[in-house]
């Protein structure tokens, strides 16, 4: 008595299964009574399933179903075995249980049958080994007279026909030996041998797929077969040959980099992730933060509407959030403004040590006001007269790392699921606000940032720290009741309210020019022309500002020189004369520091190496030239020009002297013309 499944009716018959199901619910088909059995479905959604005793089927459909059957045991060569003569009983048995291939070369690969072995799950090998058993069990029936009907449905009664003869053409033409990895799961049974056709093909079809645009399989197989046609590549092997090969060959991290480059998460995470052990650590020893885009509109204090970002500071020992501050888009205020809200509240640090601080190399977070003369910042380079930033002058540690790195920056943790972005950006307040000009107020989104961070404080954490009994709020409060906090003085808390940025002096008159203001006081004089560093108030520009040397060294306080009026007379009279006295000023220094003017001092030295002889002029003592010609001016007449009157008062060695000049002065004359 055989079974056959609906959907093997179905496809036989060509009766859809609707039909069928109709019959078994009505008890009979076309008048004739159905012996039905229920049967567990395997896979899929799996449930309850029904096969019909094939007796039991209208004539008409029994005559077909059985025709098909006896058809597809005649193509599978199950020969029908003589009941007699054992000998060549056993010689026909042998003969089915290891079928002989006819070609003396394999039409599979025996090695990657078993590479597919070595890499499949439990479950799938116990399938694989199932199935050996039954066809093994098949053939040992058949070998002794059975029909292969029949000897299915006694080796495998909850199997079906259809199942089985899937099975055996699995292992067609594969040797005994490597049918158990041929009836792995979905496993064709033959992978292609790669000399059955030209490298190049494969290598074509594998660069095809292999890039960023993503191309389906069958869009590689096409451009591959134009470029085989053009180029004489010879004849192209199927679409699943090539396919197969390429899962089988390429590692999944080289697939997934190939089609998506560097944003692949198998690229990205190559390695299994670094744990990072907390328990030698303390509560502010190291803080991290990062900013948040929210999701929703508000409107800001200035009655602007738009999106915020709110930058949060974390103890990454206890993980407590420490502070934020929110405004319209990232900048270097509001991570000061936010640590000194730290600051102010729980300290500088720890055990005499200020705290390390880990941020991302972004753009506002690696800012000179706050990284200024930082080594290792990877953004922004490094100048000789840069100023030191808030970090460096709280004596903090600055760490940099890479965006998006919840390891080394663990507050992006609490950005996810549970964090931020539930409990803000997801609370029922702002769900209309996520549409412009429905922004909802400041003082909402403050008061939704409040009740977030209560939250996430005072919520017990998994973390190994919190060790799913405390919260973070708890174990931070534990960890510095146990240390010494170190406190920040007024002057470092008034210090992360102002920015320092070092500005050029102005060669002429000693000011310096930061945001269209301009700051002058009179020791900036002696700095005309150099860099210092200004210490100014974000909110208060007009404040002035605390100008240092770039080491460091404080130099005065500089007002902000206000703009006055077009007609303004009073301020035109005091400007010259403020003008006037700074210019007096500068003539008495000048006198105090200038001994003699540099013309009288010249003509002093000049006087010094010359030597004055009469009628003559000045003459160099020490190369004897003439430097200044001065004749004595006698009368014209009765002077005879071709021989100069000679010098009165002159002795007899000076005679000699001049008239061996005057020969060497007329020698030159007579070159030069």
């Amino acid at each position: 008595m055989s079974f056959i499944s609906i959907r093997e009716i179905a496809e036989i018959t060509d009766v859809s299964p609707q039909s069928i199901r109709k019959a078994i619910s009505q008890g009979s088909w076309l008048g004739s009574p159905l012996d039905v059995r229920e049967v567990s479905v395997q896979g899929g959604r799996g449930g309850v399933g029904y096969e019909i005793n094939i007796d039991s089927l209208p004539e008409k459909y029994k005559e077909i179903v059985l025709s098909k059957l006896n058809q597809s045991e005649k193509n599978a060569k199950i020969a029908v075995l003589p009941q007699k003569n054992s000998k060549k009983l056993k010689e026909i048995a042998l003969e089915l249980q290891e079928p002989q291939i006819k070609s003396s070369k394999p039409s599979y690969s025996p090695a990657s049958l078993w590479a597919t072995w070595e890499v499949a799950k439990t479950a799938a090998r116990e399938k694989a080994e199932y199935r050996l058993k039954i066809i093994k069990e098949i053939n040992s029936l058949v070998a002794l007279g059975m029909a292969k009907v029949d000897a299915i449905a006694q080796a495998a009664p909850d199997v079906t026909y259809v199942s089985v003869y899937g099975w055996y053409k699995q292992i067609k033409d594969i040797g005994v030996a490597d049918w158990l990895p041929a009836l792995l799961p979905n496993n064709k049974g033959r992978l292609p041998l790669t000399d059955s056709y030209q490298p190049v093909i494969y290598q074509a079809f594998k660069d095809y797929y292999l890039t960023t645009a993503k191309r389906s399989f069958s869009h590689c197989y096409q451009l591959t077969s134009v470029d085989a046609g053009r180029y004489g590549w010879g004849e192209m092997p199927s679409l699943y040959l090539l396919k197969s090969r390429l899962e089988n060959e390429l590692a999944q991290q080289l697939k997934d980099y190939g089609r998506q480059g560097k944003k692949a998460k198998s690229f990205l995470n190559p390695i299994p992730p670094q744990v990072r052990d907390k328990s030698g650590m303390v509560a502010l020893e190291w803080i991290n933060g990062d900013g948040y885009d929210h999701e929703f509109y508000v409107i800001f204090p200035d009655g602007k509407e738009g999106k915020p970002v709110t930058w949060f500071w974390q103890d990454v020992y206890s993980g407590m959030l420490l502070s934020y501050y929110s405004d319209v888009s990232e900048n270097s205020d509001m991570l000061r403004l936010a640590l000194r809200e730290t600051i102010k509240q729980y300290g500088l640090g720890v055990n005499n040590k200020p705290f390390n601080i880990t941020v991302d190399n972004t753009r506002a977070a690696s800012a000179r006001v706050l990284t200024g003369r930082a080594v290792y910042r990877h953004r922004y380079k490094l100048r000789d007269d840069e100023a030191k930033g808030v970090f460096g002058r709280l004596g903090t540690e600055y760490h940099p790392t890479l965006p998006f790195s919840g390891q080394s920056k663990p507050i992006e943790r609490k950005f996810g699921i549970g964090g931020i972005s539930e409990l803000v950006d997801r609370d029922p307040l702002v769900e209309d606000a996520r549409n412009a000009g429905k922004a909802i107020s400041w003082e909402a989104f403050q008061a939704l940032l409040k009740k977030a961070v209560n939250v996430i404080n005072n919520r017990v954490s998994r973390s190994k720290v919190c060790n799913g009994k405390r919260t973070p709020l708890q174990v931070f409060n534990m960890s510095i009741e146990q240390n010494i906090v170190l406190k920040a003085s007024n002057a470092q808390l008034n210090m992360l309210m102002m920015c320092a940025v070092g500005v050029p002096v102005n060669k002429t008159n000693g000011s310096v020019a930061f945001l269209d203001n301009v700051y002058w006081v009179e020791e900036l004089a002696r700095y005309c022309g150099e860099r210092v560093m200004i210490e100014y108030d974000p909110q208060n520009l007009h404040d002035g500002v605390n100008v240092y040397t770039l080491d460091n060294q404080f130099i005065a306080h500089a007002p902000c020189i206000h703009a006055v009026g077009w007609a303004d007379t009073d301020a035109a009279r005091e400007t010259a004369k403020l003008k006037r006295r700074h210019q007096k000023a500068i003539k008495e220094a000048f006198k105090a520091e200038v001994a003699i003017g540099a013309k009288e001092r010249a003509k002093r030295n000049l006087k010094a190496e010359l030597e004055e002889i009469p009628g003559v002029g000045s003459v160099d003592k020490r190369t004897g030239e003439i430097v200044d010609y001065k004749p004595v001016v006698t009368k014209v007449v009765g002077v005879d020009f071709k021989k100069p009157a000679k010098p009165q008062g002159m002795t007899e060695e000076q005679e000699a002297m001049y008239a061996k000049r005057m020969a060497e002065q007329r020698a030159k004359l007579r070159k030069a013309i």
